[in-house]
C-alpha cells in the first residue's frame, strides 16, 4: 500500500514540475495570464487548505498534521517560484 502512494506522489510531483515549468516559462503567453493561473493554481488551494486547519486539528492525527502541513510548504514555495519568476524573470538553467 505505501508502494502505490509513493508512486502516486511521485507521479502528481512529476506533472506538477513538467508541466507547469514548461506553461509558465512559455513568453508566448501573456504575463498576466500566467500570474493569474499561477495565483489559482498554487496560491487558492494553499488558502483553501489553511483555511481548512482548524478542522484538521480538531481530527487529532499527526499524520494528517503532517500532509497538511506538507502539502501548505510545497503549495506555498510553488507561489512564490512561479509569481516571483512570472514577475521578475526566470533564471536560466545551465
Amino acid at each position: 500500500m505505501l508502494d502505490l502512494l509513493e508512486m502516486v506522489l511521485e507521479f502528481v510531483y512529476f506533472l506538477v514540475t513538467s508541466m507547469t515549468r514548461h506553461y509558465f516559462k512559455n513568453q508566448k503567453i501573456h504575463s498576466s495570464i500566467r500570474l493569474i493561473s499561477a495565483l489559482i493554481l498554487f496560491a487558492l488551494p494553499l488558502l483553501l487548505l489553511m483555511y481548512a486547519t482548524p478542522t484538521f486539528i480538531e481530527l487529532n492525527e499527526w499524520w494528517i498534521y503532517l500532509l497538511a502541513f506538507s502539502l501548505e510548504l510545497y503549495l506555498g514555495y510553488l507561489t512564490i517560484k512561479y509569481v516571483r519568476g512570472i514577475l521578475l524573470g526566470f533564471e536560466k538553467e545551465s
